[in-house]
């Protein structure tokens, strides 16, 4: 679910008949594409779908829902889900997501020390909420060190 802008594969390509007609097809096309607020939309309804609904983790990484076999979920995917929570003040969600995707292995793979920034922020956000959340804000702590720590080589399954 990486935006990729366009523009981009057009300089990678390089030959200018392909660029006319690429520039083309495209303008004619964009206002049909998905944009950057659609995916922080479909993240956000996935997120909350899990949450409402109380789906388990590995059924939606594996691609089950409702019962139903989908295409799972990719680890990259997984760090997009945990950013867009971020990034919508809803932390908790986002330190699941995380430590989700810490734990999945699929392809194509992201940067384990995006998860870790990830966290980071999402610890930061809940550090702020009121004493109610202490204990957790607390827990999370220390699994956020210990990740970053990577205290054990074998790198063990994270459990919230």
């Amino acid at each position: 679910m990486q935006y990729v802008p366009c523009h981009i594969l057009v300089f990678l390509h390089g030959n200018w008949e392909f660029r006319t007609a690429f520039n083309k097809t495209r303008s004619a096309l964009e206002p049909y594409l998905p944009s950057e607020q659609d995916f922080r939309g479909a993240n956000l309804a996935i997120a909350r779908l899990r949450e409402t609904y109380y789906i388990p983790m590995e059924e939606l990484m594996n691609g089950i829902v409702a019962g139903r076999r989908t295409q799972p979920l990719s680890q990259l995917e997984v760090l997009e889900i945990g950013q867009t929570a971020v990034n919508s003040n809803q932390p908790d969600e986002a330190i699941v997501w995380f430590i989700a995707g810490l734990n999945h292995n699929s392809s194509p793979l992201a940067n384990r020390q995006d998860f870790y920034h990830g966290l980071a922020r999402a610890h930061a956000q809940v550090s702020h909420k009121p004493v109610s959340f202490a204990v957790a804000a607390v827990s999370k702590s220390v699994l956020w060190l210990a990740a970053v720590a990577e205290i054990d080589s074998a790198e063990p399954e994270i459990i919230l």
